[in-house]
């Protein structure tokens, strides 16, 4: 277990998970130490990230969006910088958008 544990909450308006860059996410992980960045590399298999949200996922102000498990704090901080670069969030109510329910029709 990595000694450093750190939750990634979302910090924004309400929205829906439309991208999650998995490419950032592994190289975020890899800087944390969980890859090789040269060949004689060491591999800590105790950090990375865990409990990721998915797309498709409502995220909501506090949300959920990871666990960073890294050696210190500092490292655990910057890879939370990466990981919200990673994911995209839309809006649940996009300006323009036509309403799904335009009227209820009596019994």
């Amino acid at each position: 277990e990595a000694p450093y544990r750190h939750p990634v909450r979302y910090r924004g308006a309400s929205g829906i998970i439309s991208e999650v860059d998995a490419m950032k996410i592994a190289r975020s992980a890899q800087e944390l130490g969980a890859g090789r960045i040269h060949v004689d590399s060491a591999i800590d298999p105790s950090v990375g990230f865990s409990e990721l949200v998915k797309v498709g996922e409502i995220l909501e102000e506090g949300s959920l969006i990871s666990t960073v498990h890294a050696v210190d704090r500092d490292s655990a901080e910057e890879a939370e910088q990466r990981l919200i670069e990673a994911i995209t969030v839309e809006s649940l109510h996009p300006m323009g958008a036509e309403p799904l329910i335009i009227e209820v029709l009596p019994k």
